[in-house]
Formats: structure tokens, C-alpha cells, sequence
């Protein structure tokens, strides 16, 4: 059982109360995206007094942070026994709400702020310069440092304006292929980047960490279940460009080892808005990405596992072997989704993202 302390802070993070009782906490912790956490209370607790809009919310597991934020959403439900039966709920999100609140805004004169930098370097320069101490004094979150730059993730150039701080840090992790977090700290939270993750790689015959592999004689899931689905699949495309009919211009792509394995399956892609033949075949390429046979593993870990199998951001491996065939797949841990009920028990459920 997982010691839990939940603290409302002020927004310069006085510790204003401490949440002894609630119905249910419910939080989720995230790479490349936005955490939350949900307090349910009942409807006459003293304690709700506490929970003011705009104030910061700290969740502290076994010692050590895995929650800052700021409340933002409040509401109340009256069921038709009630009094009895009343709900209060509270929710904050966590500091990648920073990143929402604040635009790429370019310097005056400039049509783009433009960065070109490896990727990672990159997120951590809109973070600096529109976030945290490199933005105009108004536009400052003082609570929020920048991990120095690491030099890891490809290099490339970014074209920044008037789009949200959130928006570019989701499209520079497709591109970039990096992992981003705003980590939660005492009084604030730090912009962190990972590459070629934010965790540890855990899986099967990494050879340099401990491993995290979820199978049978291990006895460390609740569920296990494997999908694979090539009804949608494409592996010849024909590109169509500008022009007309017979005019119009049209580009062939395919991956020969699907043709192989999978027969001929052809689809048409629909490019009118590219003229450059090099721009159609990559439209190309990315459509036979989108359309490749999806293979889906799902796992419903024992809940200890979680801080101790692994963390937010490791890879992982799902192992099975049945009926005569071997099933595997590695993902990394995108996020952890956790419920803690009044008595301190939780139920964690990671979120996973293929990655072989």
C-alpha cells in the first residue's frame, strides 16, 4: 500500500491545507501530453473550503512527488436522495497547462519565430523564451526552470506563430521523435526532454537494465490480451497531384515486404495540394505508415508493479507464447493512470505506445 499526501498550496507554494479525507483521488501522469488529478469529496466536508479555484495541488506517493498542479475545475452533484449522497469534485492539471496558456509569439518584424536546432533543443527554446526566463517579463511563470540542452534528438527547423507553446511541443515530438515533460518539483516543475525516451529501456535482453517483462510465469499481470488487424491495410499507393485527368499528375509508392507477405492491396491518396514530385512521394510514404496492419498488445499489470517493474517513460516488453506461437511486443510507457480510494489502496493502469 502506497503512502499518499495531498496538499493545497498557495500560488507561491505555502502549504495552506492538508487533505486528510476524500470519496476517491484519481490522477493520471503523462509524457508528451497533460496530467490531472480529480479529488471527490463529500458534499459537507470542512475540507472543501480549501480547495479554492487557481490554487496548486500536490500529490506526494511514498515520499516523493508525482503530482503538482493547479485547481481549475470545481463542481457538485446532488442526486435525488440527497443531502445524502452529495459530491464535490475538484480537478487540476499539471504544469504542461503552462504550455496552453502561452502563444509563440514572434518578434516584432518577424514573420515566424524560427528555431533550428536539434528537436529537443528546440522545445526547450519555446519553453525558455515563452514560457520561462527568456519571455518578456509579463509573460514569465517564475515556478518554471529549463533542463539544459542535451544535443540528442535530429536536427531540424521549426516555424513558430501565434499557435499555443502545447500545440509546437506535440508536433516537434512527432517530428523529433523525443519524449517531453513538465516534471513537478517542491515549488514549481522543470521542462525535461528524454531521447530516445524519457525512461529507462526495461525490455527483454536490453542487457544494460533491469528488465520489465510482462509474462506468464512471472505473475505480474491481472490480464493480457493481443489483437492484430490487417483488414485496412494499404501497400500500393497512387499519389494524385495537380492537373487534370489524363494531365494530372500521379506518383506510384509501396513497400515490397507487405506486397510479399500480404498480396497487392492498392488504395488511392488524394495529393492535389502538393506540386513537387518529392512532396508526393513522401505524402505517399506517409500514407502506407498510416495504413500498415496494426498489431495491439494490452496489459493490465499487478498494481505493485508500478515505481518498482517500472516508471513513466521505460520500455517494456509484453511475452506471451501460446498455442504454438510466440507474441511480443515492446512499448513504452506513456502514461499512468491512477485511482486511490479513502483507505490508501490504488489501481494503476499504464497507458502504452507500440514501439516494436
Amino acid at each position: 500500500m502506497a503512502a499518499y499526501q495531498i496538499w493545497v498550496e498557495s500560488d507561491a507554494y505555502a502549504k495552506l491545507a492538508y487533505i486528510k479525507s476524500y470519496l476517491r483521488l484519481t490522477y493520471k501522469v503523462c509524457v508528451n501530453g497533460m496530467g490531472w488529478a480529480t479529488l471527490e469529496m463529500s458534499a459537507n466536508d470542512s475540507q472543501i473550503a480549501a480547495l479554492l479555484i487557481a490554487r496548486r495541488l500536490k500529490i506526494i506517493r511514498n515520499g516523493a512527488i508525482v503530482f503538482g498542479g493547479r485547481l481549475l475545475r470545481e463542481g457538485w452533484a446532488k442526486p435525488p436522495e440527497a443531502p445524502a449522497g452529495e459530491v464535490w469534485t475538484v480537478t487540476a492539471w499539471d504544469h504542461a497547462h503552462y504550455a496552453k496558456r502561452r502563444l509563440i509569439v514572434p518578434a516584432a518584424g518577424q514573420m515566424y519565430d524560427t528555431r533550428t536546432d536539434n528537436a529537443d533543443d528546440v522545445a526547450k527554446d519555446y519553453v525558455y523564451y515563452h514560457c520561462g526566463a527568456g519571455a518578456a517579463a509579463a509573460r514569465q511563470l517564475s515556478d518554471l526552470t529549463v533542463e539544459a540542452d542535451e544535443n540528442a534528438a535530429a536536427s531540424l527547423t521549426a516555424n513558430g506563430r501565434y499557435q499555443s507553446v502545447y500545440d509546437m511541443l506535440l508536433k516537434l515530438h512527432d517530428q523529433g521523435a523525443f519524449d517531453w515533460r513538465f516534471t513537478p518539483v517542491a515549488s514549481g516543475c522543470t521542462f525535461e526532454t528524454g531521447y530516445p525516451q524519457y525512461g529507462l529501456d526495461r525490455t527483454k535482453g536490453n542487457g544494460v537494465n533491469a528488465e520489465c517483462v510482462f509474462v506468464a510465469d512471472r505473475r505480474n499481470f491481472y490480464k493480457m490480451g493481443y489483437e492484430f488487424d490487417a483488414a485496412d491495410h494499404a501497400n500500393y499507393v497512387y499519389v494524385g497531384g495537380q492537373g487534370e485527368g489524363a494531365d494530372r499528375a500521379i506518383v506510384e509508392r509501396s513497400t515490397a515486404g507487405d506486397i510479399t507477405t500480404y498480396g497487392r492491396c492498392e488504395d488511392f491518396a488524394d495529393a492535389r495540394h502538393l506540386t513537387l514530385v518529392a512532396s508526393l512521394q513522401a505524402y505517399g510514404d506517409g500514407v502506407l505508415l498510416e495504413r500498415k496492419p496494426v498489431k495491439t498488445m494490452i496489459i493490465e499489470p499487478e498494481h505493485d508493479t508500478w515505481k518498482s517493474l517500472y516508471d513513466l517513460g521505460d520500455l517494456v516488453t509484453i511475452y506471451a507464447y501460446e498455442w504454438g506461437r510466440t507474441f511480443s511486443m515492446n512499448a513504452k510507457v506513456v502514461a499512468a493512470n491512477v485511482l486511490v480510494s479513502p483507505d490508501g489502496l490504488e489501481q494503476v493502469a499504464p497507458e502504452l505506445e507500440a514501439t516494436a
